[in-house]
């Protein structure tokens, strides 16, 4: 005998189930094209594969894994900031600045460079401090100015330093600030006894950096184009929104400020100085505050206690200024945050390189970006750069140093 009530609910299910099926592959469907269409229109998103070399992470670090981060795989985060794992090697695929693949080695003291060992006699060392500017993540180890300067100090010796081996340790981090900096030096940076502590200073590095917030994305989604990138969007502005509004009043303070003895416009930024105003303005909470006495200030503030540390070291801290790719372009100069930062130096007597001038001398000659965006450095640009580092540091290296 046939069942008229369950034939009713058995049609009722597949009337609601029709819909949903539909639903899915419709869904399905339309993530199939757009991930062709990125596919076809975009590169492949970055990738960090990171291999342990034997390093062990000490207690009390945890590691951070994500993804659309420049080399976030390399990062752990410990009680005073960020690290990079130790005694690691990672191939950054297809990397977000420079779309290359780059290998990153770090050694035991999680510094981007070759085991150091004990310091001999003949030996002058220089740690250089600073953020993804120096880190130079987007290029290949050797390309990185750090590594140029060394090539170029050992290669022409200065006459009686024939005999000195000079090795320039890069010390820099993406994504962290000049405090993360004073103690990465009193952790690990007085470890490999510098002679010389070089600082580079970037125009954002008084302001706390957020840029390693974004938590890590399921494997499937790592493997879709066009997810990755939803899922980077949707999660930047997740973190964006649980920000501390308090942390950046003061510098809505600043910006004000800024632009009532500095009127912006919407004129050009390359040929109007009220476009570079403007400029200056929209990029306040990042490179923008080094036009505000507030950065200053900060900055001045931890150079002192780094200056203290090195000096009961009898270590000599130096430091160098990084514009941004605007003030290298300019047409007519901007360089007000260079002009405080001379002041600055020599109020502490600290021996000190402005970068602005040779940079803005190359680019005026030539009319070559040296720049991947408004900060980072192509091969080029590194090569610029580490030529002027070691010319700088031929002086403050001593031969009759100790070593």
């Amino acid at each position: 005998m046939s069942d008229p009530g369950g034939s009713r609910v058995l049609r009722g299910q597949i009337r609601w189930l029709a819909p949903l099926v539909s639903l899915v592959l419709g869904v399905a469907f339309a993530l199939a094209v757009c991930e062709l269409a990125w596919r076809l229109l975009f590169d492949r998103p970055m990738s960090v594969v990171v291999e342990d070399l034997g390093a062990v992470i000490p207690t009390g670090e945890q590691s951070i894994e994500t993804t659309g981060i420049p080399n976030a795989g390399l990062y752990v985060r410990t009680s005073t900031g960020l690290r990079l794992k130790r005694s690691s090697r990672a191939l950054v695929r297809n990397h977000v600045v420079s779309g290359e693949d780059v290998v990153i080695t770090t050694n035991s003291l999680d510094f981007r460079y070759d085991e150091v060992g004990p310091k001999t006699a003949n030996e002058r060392r220089v740690l250089v401090l600073g953020d993804s500017v120096t880190f130079g993540g987007s290029v290949q180890q050797d390309e990185t100015y750090p590594m140029i300067a060394e090539a170029h100090l050992n290669s022409t010796p200065r006459a009686g330093c024939e005999e000195t081996l000079i090795r320039v340790i890069n010390g820099g981090i993406g994504a962290v600030d000049l405090q993360n900096e004073l103690a990465i030096l009193m952790d690990s940076g007085f470890q490999i006894e510098p002679d010389v502590v070089l600082v580079g200073l970037y125009l954002n590095d008084a302001r706390m950096s957020y840029a390693l917030q974004i938590s890590r994305f399921p494997p499937l989604v790592e493997q879709s184009y066009f997810l990755s990138w939803v899922s980077s969007k949707i999660d930047g502005l997740r973190w964006r929104s649980t920000l501390d509004r308090s942390a950046f009043r003061s510098i809505d303070t600043e910006r004000d400020a800024f632009h009532e003895q500095n009127p912006p416009t919407r004129d050009s930024w390359f040929e109007n100085p009220g476009g570079f105003n403007r400029l200056v303005g929209e990029n306040f909470v990042d490179w923008g505050f080094a036009w505000s006495d507030e950065f200053w200030h900060r900055v001045e503030e931890i150079l002192w206690l780094m200056k203290s540390a090195a000096d009961q070291r009898d270590v000599q801290l130096a430091v160098v200024l990084f514009p941004v790719r605007y003030q290298v372009q300019v047409e007519t100069p901007r360089d007000e945050p260079q002009q405080r930062f001379a002041e600055v130096m020599h109020r502490m007597q600290l021996p000190s390189l402005d970068l602005l001038p040779p940079l803005r001398s190359q680019y005026r000659r030539y009319g070559v970006d040296v720049f991947f965006d408004h900060c980072h450095y192509r091969p080029d640009g590194h090569r610029i750069v580490g030529e002027e580092v070691a010319r700088f540091l031929r002086d403050l290296v001593k031969c009759d140093a100790k070593g």
